[in-house]
């Protein structure tokens, strides 16, 4: 009888550093989308992939299925692998979209918001905020492409990018990571603003993910952002407390897609 198959692993948003993150220039701060998730299932010779999250979108689509792989076929007693799972799944990731920093497959691993510098150094964040609404803007560039952008532009502009992109973003993320677990909502909002400005500049926004925080703050959200490797896809934004909900309704009234509502 064939060895069965089954394992399942959920989605995420990245609240911060994007990018960065990439070659350790700055730590960054992601949160789990568990009403999203891939599911691999069967046996060795006939494998089924079914999955309700976005491809290339920027919700953790490559990374839940590289977990999801790992699992299932380290649940197979006689099948021994010399990595650990998050280091297997980070060697299958990177087939996706080149090099893996590693913190999509460990905040889906965990299933946990998280703060990361890399695979062997990551905490856990008691997040006291989490109205958060994550969105699909539509099409997305290719993640590889976006990725080599700005490793060129990190490549040939270093003292621009230390000074406009890397102590920034070290800042926006220590300050969320205290003001999560603070409840410190406006300076959650201040600094998920600021970090989107920062994408913005490095061309990682669109005109339709402009139109949509500009519909969210209309209907009072704190705060949106450009989330993952940007040029489209996943936006994350910040509802006031309580009121994600209502966001969300009135967001789906507009025609915007909504991922999750946390």
């Amino acid at each position: 009888m064939a060895r069965q198959l089954k394992a399942r692993a959920c989605g995420k948003f990245i609240l911060a550093g994007e990018h960065v993150v990439v070659n350790g220039d700055c730590p960054a701060i992601a949160f789990p989308l568990k009403n999203i998730f891939c599911e691999i299932s069967g046996s060795l010779g006939d494998i089924r992939i079914r999955s309700s999250i976005p491809i290339q979108k920027g919700f953790g689509s490559s990374a839940a299925l590289s977990i999801a792989i790992t699992r299932a076929f380290k649940n197979i007693n006689k099948l021994s692998f010399r990595e650990s799972k998050l280091e297997l799944a980070q060697k299958i990731e990177s087939f996706f979209h080149g090099r893996s920093s590693g913190l999509d497959i460990t905040v889906v691993a965990h299933e946990r918001p998280l703060y990361f510098k890399s695979l062997q150094e990551f905490s856990f964040i008691s997040s006291r905020i989490s109205d958060f609404v994550i969105v699909d803007s539509g099409p997305r560039k290719n993640c590889k492409e976006m990725v080599e952008h700005i490793q060129s532009m990190r490549t040939n502009a270093s003292k621009k990018w230390e000074m406009e992109v890397v102590g920034p973003m070290n800042e926006i993320c220590t300050t969320l990571r205290h003001c999560l677990e603070g409840g410190d909502e406006q300076s959650v909002a201040e600094s998920i603003n600021w970090n989107h400005l920062i994408l913005k500049k490095l061309e990682l926004s669109t005109p339709r993910i402009e139109s949509i925080l500009e519909h969210a703050r209309k209907e009072g959200a704190l705060a949106g952002k450009v989330s993952g490797a940007g040029g489209g896809g996943a936006v994350a934004l910040l509802a006031k407390k309580g009121e994600a909900g209502y966001l969300s309704s009135r967001l789906k009234k507009r025609g915007i897609h909504v991922i999750s509502t946390n």
